[in-house]
């Protein structure tokens, strides 16, 4: 339209441009599918999540731990309380949580593909950037 003024696209860095378009590794599939039972009902939720996932993954967070807290972000309430409490009230590392069975195999999951503990101080990082992407309802 005349007199339309194109908003400027902020240019991204090339690092995090790669990281961006970088195809999901097998350990990065394995894991989503091992998380979707968590973060979606749907296969249009399942797609949501996926795409979530490859903006939150260019924080710079264990990639696990994001795909974990990622999951939690799109989660049932009950998931993400017994999150929530867990992060608020410990310290150490994320062992065992106590909750919906798919928190509890998801904690599991990406623990396994952290090649052992997820630190509640990574955890509860990662959660700020999964939130930015959760779904808003």
């Amino acid at each position: 339209m005349p007199g339309m003024r194109m908003a400027k696209i902020p240019s991204i860095k090339g690092s995090l441009l790669t990281t961006l378009v970088e195809p999901l590794s097998s350990a990065e599939t394995s894991l989503l599918a091992a998380l979707a039972p968590l973060a979606a009902d749907s296969p249009r939720d399942a797609k949501r999540f996926l795409n979530a996932y490859r903006l939150a993954r260019c924080s710079g967070s264990p990639r696990p731990v994001m795909a974990l807290m990622q999951a939690v972000a799109f989660a049932d309430d009950d998931s993400q309380a017994a999150m929530r409490g867990r992060l608020a009230n410990e310290s150490g590392d994320l062992a065992d949580v106590s909750g919906p069975a798919a928190l509890v195999s998801a904690v599991k999951a990406a623990r396994a593909a952290n090649n052992g503990a997820i630190s509640i101080a990574e955890a509860r990082a990662a959660a700020e950037i999964a939130r930015r992407y959760a779904p808003s309802l």
